[in-house]
Parts: C-alpha cells; structure tokens; sequence
C-alpha cells in the first residue's frame, strides 16, 4: 500500500512540474490558475511575510548528503514525522535557476503530511525539525530527489542536486486516533 501511495505522489509531483513547466513557456497568453480551498483548523501558523527570498544565491558542486541550513530561525514546537505542513517554498538547480516556486502559484502555501513519501525524500527528511517561522535551505543530492531519471520534460535532468528555501508557515498534528473503551 505504502508503495502505490509513493508511486501516485511521484507521479502527481511529476505532472504538476511538466504542467507548469508547459505552462510556464506560454507567456503571451496565460492561463487562469485554481486555488486551493483553504482549510481552517486549530494550529500554529506565522504570516506570509517571512517568505522565501526573492533572488538567492545558489551555487557549489553537486553533494551526496543532505545539507540543511536554518536561514531564519522559528518560534515554537518543532514539525515532526505524520504533521501536516503548509509551506513556502522556491526550487532550484545549482546555477540558481528557478524550476518551481510559491510565487507561480499566487504564493498559496503547499501542504503535504511530513514523512508520508508524498514528497521528495529530501523534504521528508530535510524539514524534521523546522519550526513556524523557520526558513531552510536544503541542498538536496539526487538520490534523495529525482535521481538517475530526473524529471523528463522538464529542467530537472538526470542525477540533479536541487536547492529549496523552505519557510514554515503552519503546522497541523495529526488528530489523536480514538481509543476503544472496554465495556463493563
């Protein structure tokens, strides 16, 4: 089950990036985009002003471990394996170039259940931890990415180390799982 439920996220990833890679070549006549439903629920959350940066600096060799970097700190409760987060986020290859970011999707944040495989590994595992507020940079390297494949269609080749500034802005528990209560 775990396995069809990583092999659906892959393939949703994979869609979403050639869509808006398709997408995103058409400037002279843009399409209108959907927004997510917001969900209201009981959590912590920060404004969309501590955002990700609008021109970072990117650069370096491709790596073979994970590398995080706190860029802000954050407040609170650290995200831990089975929240749901909502995040900012800008992705990027080495020389900098952008590939996929919040800003190509009015800044809405992206929600995913932290360690589920919905993501990247380098997410599931770069972003154990980060707090509301926090901003990340994880260098992630292709094994824990896209890996020999890359992503066809798109600018993510082929053993690809990609770079994501990650801001926090909501984490959701997972709702407590009742319990049965013995009967007299």
């Amino acid at each position: 089950m775990n396995k069809i439920i990583i092999i659906v996220g892959i393939v949703i990833v994979i869609g979403v990036i050639v869509f808006l890679n398709m997408r995103g070549s058409s400037t002279d006549n843009p399409s209108p985009t959907t927004s997510p439903t917001p969900t209201a629920s009981a959590s912590t959350s920060t404004s969309p002003s501590a955002s990700v940066s609008a021109s970072p600096t990117v650069s370096g060799t491709p790596v073979t471990k994970l590398k995080i970097e706190t860029l802000i700190a954050g407040k609170g409760v650290g995200a831990k394996t089975g929240d749901t987060l909502s995040v900012l986020y800008k992705g990027m290859l080495l020389d900098g170039t952008v590939f996929d970011e919040s800003a190509k999707h009015n800044n809405l944040p992206f929600e995913f259940k932290l360690g589920a495989g919905s993501v990247i590994a380098g997410w599931d595992q770069g972003l154990v931890g980060i707090k509301v507020g926090e901003k990340r940079r994880l260098t992630i390297p292709s094994d824990l990415g896209y890996g020999a494949n890359g992503v066809p269609g798109t600018i993510i080749g082929p053993n690809a180390t990609l770079v994501f500034e990650v801001t926090l802005q909501k984490i959701n528990p997972p709702s407590p799982t009742p319990t049965a209560t013995p009967k007299p």
